[in-house]
């Protein structure tokens, strides 16, 4: 889904991938809207009603995907239809020489993501905060359940950290310009470190003192979203954004499935409280790897992307050259582009 958006984004005249945590904002007002309602309907209907609503919401979001795919490859048509053969023709050409030249394995993308010490050590933090969330986001419940709360607490929860995350995707675009994707990371670490650490502090039964420390979930959550997509976005060729997403996810899931299993397993030996103690120091390590590789290196941000408009601009250019070339006249490609 991060892929496909991103690729929107590039499609769209006066977008960058910086835009993405504008679109997400989207899934975290459903979100929050979706755990309002089910909150109270599991006091009073139980588990059985998550089923009947697994079934609907996964064919919402099967014909959601059908007809966005069919609405990109009818617009896609359309724009062909609007170039002439020639200037189609040459663009195809350029475009067909550039795929040449640019064609990437699986192998090659992950060479290119974990080429630098920066990129190494930003896997390294996004995979630890990843296992931390997965604790948080799996197992906070079962916590939260400990200390005596009940089904429309939990859903409370969740619609708080949603508010705190809503802004912060709304001005993603500003803060990564503004402080970077490395920054945001950094931000989001710490504001799992202190939450983790305020809940070992909870008494039982006062489950009240947990909404102070839930608007600290929409800062991480929010902050490494638009901090990961946009860092691995732009070390991404053009045309590979999607498989960028794809491994991003990889090194997510890898994280994820780790904080579960170890997660589990010291909630089930230690105790919910020492586990966070030790999920917060593993995201503090892996932040701090980061830190200590931004700060050696020297360099705090990756490159530019290459943006939609740049491979455009490209392609006019050595169509002109072609043109020339053959010495006929070059026709207005750029107006007609646009």
């Amino acid at each position: 889904m991060d892929g496909m958006c991103l690729d929107f984004l590039k499609g769209q005249p006066e977008c960058s991938p910086e835009e993405y945590g504008k679109e997400r904002l989207y899934g975290a007002i459903t979100w929050a809207i979706t755990n309002l309602l089910m909150a109270p309907s599991l006091d009073y209907f139980g588990f059985g009603i998550l089923y009947p609503l697994c079934v609907v919401s996964t064919l919402m979001f099967v014909g959601t995907i059908y007809f966005y795919s069919k609405t990109q490859v009818r617009e896609k048509e359309i724009l062909q239809s609007n170039v002439s053969g020639d200037v189609n023709r040459r663009n195809e050409e350029a475009g067909d020489s550039r795929a040449n030249s640019t064609a990437m394995n699986m192998a090659s993308l992950i060479r290119l993501l974990l080429a630098t010490w920066l990129g190494c050590s930003f896997i390294v933090a996004v995979v630890s905060i990843s296992s931390g969330q997965a604790i948080v986001e799996s197992l906070v419940f079962l916590y939260f359940e400990y200390l005596g709360s009940t089904y429309t607490m939990m859903g409370l929860t969740v619609v708080l950290t949603v508010a705190f995350e809503i802004p912060i995707f709304h001005a993603a675009p500003t803060l990564l310009k503004r402080y970077g994707s490395g920054n945001l990371l950094l931000v989001a670490s710490a504001g799992y470190i202190v939450r983790v650490l305020g809940y070992t502090l909870v008494p039982k039964g006062k489950i009240g003192y947990v909404l102070l420390l839930e608007p600290l979930h929409g800062v991480t959550f929010a902050c490494k979203s638009a901090a990961s997509v946009d860092f691995v976005s732009r070390l991404m060729p053009p045309r590979y954004e999607a498989s960028g997403q794809g491994l991003l996810q990889l090194f997510v899931g890898f994280g994820s499935v780790m904080g579960l299993i170890s997660g589990g397993m010291a909630q089930q030996v230690l105790g919910p409280r020492l586990m966070y103690r030790i999920a917060a120091l593993v995201v503090f390590v892996g932040s701090g790897l980061f830190w200590i590789a931004r700060t050696a290196t020297g360099v705090s941000e990756v490159e530019e992307p290459v943006t939609y408009d740049a491979v455009i601009n490209e392609n006019i250019e050595m169509s002109e050259i072609c043109t020339l070339e053959d010495g006929s006249e070059t026709p207005s490609d750029e107006e007609e582009i646009q």
